[in-house]
C-alpha cells in the first residue's frame, strides 16, 4: 500500500521525520508531498524542502547499511514530490491510497480530523493519523521559524528538534 505523506514542512522537523519513519514501517512506500500554498510566502523553497527531507533519508539509508540485519527500511520505498493544487489530486497522481498526518495534540485532532473528512468526501481517499514519540510532541515548524527569527543561539535552541542540515539553512537565513 502506497501512502501519501503531505505537508508544507517549512521547515521539515525531526518530528517530520519521526512521523515518515513510522509511516515507513507501516506502508510499502511512502511519497512525501511537498505542497505549495500561493497563499503563503515560505522561508525556503519546495526545492529547498526536498532537499533536506533527501539528505535525511539518505543517511537514514547509510546508517542502516550499517547494521547488520537491520531492514532496508528507506531504500526504493520513499520519494518526495513537489506539488501544487488539492493535496488528493497529488494522492491520487502518485497512487497513494491513504494519507498520513502527524498529530500532536487535541488542537491538531480537531482541525486534521476536518481536513481529513473534506479531503475523503472530495477526493475518497481516508487518512492515517500517526503521533511522534514524546521528545517531538511539542516542535513545530512554526515554532522553529520563530525560534529562528529571534534566538541568539540557534544552534543551542533548535538542536533535538531540527537536523543539523536546518540549522545551518536556518542560520544562514537569518545570519
Amino acid at each position: 500500500m502506497i501512502a501519501l505523506y503531505p505537508g508544507s514542512f517549512d521547515p521539515p522537523t525531526l518530528g517530520h521525520y519521526n512521523i515518515l519513519r513510522k509511516a515507513m514501517e507501516t506502508f510499502d512506500a511512502v511519497v512525501v508531498g511537498i505542497g505549495v500554498n500561493p497563499d503563503k510566502q515560505p522561508l525556503f523553497s519546495a526545492e529547498q524542502r526536498q532537499g533536506f527531507f533527501q539528505k535525511w533519508i539518505d543517511r537514514c539509508i547509510a546508517e542502516e547499511r550499517d547494521r547488520v540485519g537491520y531492514p532496508d527500511l528507506f531504500r526504493n520505498r520513499v520519494c518526495i514530490e513537489i506539488y501544487n493544487g488539492l493535496t488528493v489530486d497529488c494522492a491520487h497522481d502518485v497512487g497513494a491510497e491513504v494519507m498520513v498526518r502527524g498529530l500532536r495534540d487535541g488542537a491538531d485532532l480537531k482541525s486534521e480530523h476536518y481536513i481529513s473528512r473534506i479531503n475523503n468526501r472530495v477526493g475518497d481517499i481516508n487518512t492515517v493519523f500517526m503521533f511522534p514519540d514524546d521528545q517531538y510532541i511539542l516542535v513545530s515548524s512554526s515554532f522553529v521559524r520563530q525560534v529562528a527569527e529571534l534566538s541568539q543561539d540557534i544552534e543551542k535552541q533548535l538542536s533535538g528538534l531540527v537536523d543539523d542540515e536546518v540549522i545551518a539553512a536556518l542560520k544562514r537565513k537569518f545570519a
